[in-house]
């Protein structure tokens, strides 16, 4: 897990439990049942172009339908009101975390939606989608003058 992370759980006092189930008979992807906690994340130190986007992809392997869904940030940036957040699901639907807002002052997004970030689109767009397959983040720089670094992300899935 990235330091990053590491960093904002210990901070935030939270504890994780996932717990992946066996493989299936067919060979293929495990299967999850309904107390299944399905965990990845990407630490990719990606810069965010000036004005620009960066995206990182990761895949989710286990046969899941979204029963509820977290995901933490680690992005880096002067002025976070010039950044747009967009997760898209394996099942293709975007979710808007965040808008740019040239009001909006601070540095740096830092924690996770949506226990201590509050997303523009409810993460219940993805409810009943498969989680199965690839997911993005993609973080746009919409004003030039600052570069920013995605650093990591995660998603915590709860299986149904």
């Amino acid at each position: 897990m990235g330091a990053a992370i590491r960093q904002w759980l210990v901070g935030a006092s939270l504890v994780w439990a996932g717990c992946l189930s066996a493989p299936s008979d067919s060979g293929g992807p495990p299967a999850a049942d309904a107390s299944t906690t399905v965990h990845v994340e990407s630490e990719p130190e990606m810069a965010i172009p000036d004005p620009g986007m960066a995206v990182d992809a990761m895949t989710v392997a286990d046969d899941c339908t979204v029963a509820d869904l977290n995901v933490d940030v680690s992005i880096y940036h002067v002025d976070r009101g010039d950044l747009e957040i967009t997760l898209e699901s394996a099942s293709h639907r975007s979710v808007r975390l965040k808008n740019s807002d040239a009001a909006e002052t601070g540095s740096n997004v830092l924690g996770n939606y949506p226990l201590t970030l509050e997303s523009v689109d409810s993460l219940e767009l993805v409810i009943g989608t498969s989680a199965t397959g690839t997911w993005s983040l993609s973080v746009s720089d919409t004003s030039p003058g600052t570069a920013g670094t995605l650093s990591a992300w995660a998603l915590t899935i709860d299986c149904e």
